[in-house]
């Protein structure tokens, strides 16, 4: 005869902790010893399938990048269309025999749900095209280190149908409650791809240029710190001198292109300026910072967050 247990499964309060997990699920038995793998995650209205998860597997990361628990709760998410919304769960144990007593079940707690992700592109490859289609969502620029960056799972997927995921700069998915917001560095680390592990509370051109592993002048231009005057003059005789190359100093980050010009995310969005319109308004002796930067794949699912 199999023995039914009734003593209650307790589930604390949903904690949020950063990517791969995103929330942290905490349960508490009571009396009986209760293996962890027995214990399942569910929607407080009942169970069913894609309406439950193990709790063991908020410790499983997939290559997608999420804990195979969050990517099956955001699965649940994305096909009941409930971003932003507040989800009720409960945590429970499955019976000797198999089963699911509703007695047992705990009390249900509160899981607010991120924005909704987007999807962009079929696989971003060319800078500007990123640059360009991310200057497009609906983010306002921030100072840093406030801006929130994109984390691109891996796809595909046949249970994730989004690419690019908002993260705020404490590795956490964007809440409902957040104005998405890119910053000067932000968003040229969601244009490249770069770990979102790695490139949080990028706060000084320094620091990006570390991130990216620029940290060589151009060839044939020894200056590291050239001024105004240096740089549209070398550019000017050569426009491809600085391909492949940022530029900072305190308050400003840009990309050089072969246009020539510099594409630059600062207080009015994406912009391109030619080299004509970054001299003036500066004094030309004023000095910038240069690197030429490696070309390297970007970090998706699991490769961003490990």
């Amino acid at each position: 005869m199999v023995v039914t247990v009734t003593d209650p499964i307790f589930l604390l309060p949903i904690q949020t902790s950063p990517l791969p997990s995103n929330y942290r699920f905490n349960v508490q038995y009571g009396s009986r010893q209760i293996r962890k793998e027995s214990v399942w995650i569910h929607l407080a209205s009942g169970f069913g399938p894609g309406r439950m998860w193990p709790l063991v597997d908020q410790d499983v990361i997939e290559p997608c990048g999420f804990s195979k628990l969050l990517r099956g709760i955001l699965n649940h998410v994305d096909l009941d269309y409930l971003w932003g919304q507040t989800l009720q769960l409960r945590a429970n144990y499955v019976q000797s025999n198999g089963h699911f007593v509703p007695s047992t079940a705990s009390s249900p707690q509160s899981l607010q749900l991120p924005v909704k992700p987007v999807q962009v592109g079929g696989g971003p490859v060319d800078m500007t095209e990123i640059a360009a289609a991310l200057a497009a969502l609906p983010c306002v620029p921030r100072s840093p280190p406030q801006g929130h960056r994109l984390f691109w799972t891996q796809l595909p997927n046949a249970s994730l149908t989004h690419n690019a995921w908002f993260v705020g700069p404490d590795n956490r998915l964007a809440a409902a409650a957040d104005t998405l917001a890119f910053d000067r560095y932000s968003f040229w680390v969601s244009v490249r791809g770069l770990p979102i592990k790695a490139s949080m509370n990028i706060q000084t051109g320094e620091a990006f240029a570390k991130l990216i592993k620029a940290d060589r002048p151009p060839p044939g231009f020894a200056a590291p710190q050239p001024t105004v005057a240096q740089i549209v003059a070398a550019a000017g005789s050569n426009n491809s001198i600085f391909y492949s190359c940022i530029f900072w100093n305190a308050t400003r980050l840009l990309f050089y292109s072969t246009s020539p010009g510099f594409y630059e995310y600062g207080p009015n969005g994406l912009s391109f300026l030619s080299l004509t319109q970054f001299a003036s308004g500066q004094n030309q002796g004023s000095p910038w910072n240069v690197r030429l930067y490696p070309h390297a794949a970007m970090a998706v699912g699991q490769s961003s967050v490990v």
